[in-house]
């Protein structure tokens, strides 16, 4: 867990910063096949959860000091979650190009909620609705000498 002083906002004039209790938790998890030495399956899974809460308010000044302030009444506490999952093959079907599928199933939420626990926070994640992606990439090796000697 970090504890420090970050940046919040800008109300009247008036820069605010707060003293905030950071903690990060990433997990992954990672697994490859190969069919053969040209082409690959392999599965990515990661989960990356950063809740931030702030606790005490202060107001940045003209000398660059922080003054305490108790007149701040938003809440600038972040709760960032992010699920991926990568589902990707490769195919080397010609001496340096490659043909690469990749499926991306990806959840993301950002709300004020940093005090929940991290159940009720991978319940909030999973209500989420999922983002896929489908990506096709070819790459094709083109020798340039074989071409130049075939065709000029």
């Amino acid at each position: 867990m970090i504890d420090g002083k970050g940046y919040i906002d800008v109300v009247d004039d008036q820069i605010i910063f707060g003293n905030r209790q950071q903690k990060t938790l990433t997990n992954s998890l990672g697994a490859n096949y190969f069919f053969n030495t040209k082409s690959a399956i392999n599965l990515n899974l990661r989960y990356y959860w950063a809740p931030v809460h702030y606790d005490t308010f202060y107001e940045l000044n003209d000398d660059g000091s922080l003054a305490l302030i108790d007149t701040y009444q938003q809440n600038p506490d972040i709760n960032y979650n992010v699920w991926n999952m990568d589902l990707s093959y490769s195919w080397e079907f010609a001496p340096g190009s490659n043909l690469s599928l990749l499926y991306r199933n990806t959840l993301t939420n950002i709300d004020q909620m940093s005090h929940i626990s991290f159940e009720d926070n991978i319940r909030n994640l999973a209500d989420q609705p999922f983002k896929h992606t489908f990506i096709l990439k070819m790459t094709y090796y083109i020798d340039y000498n074989t071409v130049k000697n075939k065709w000029l």
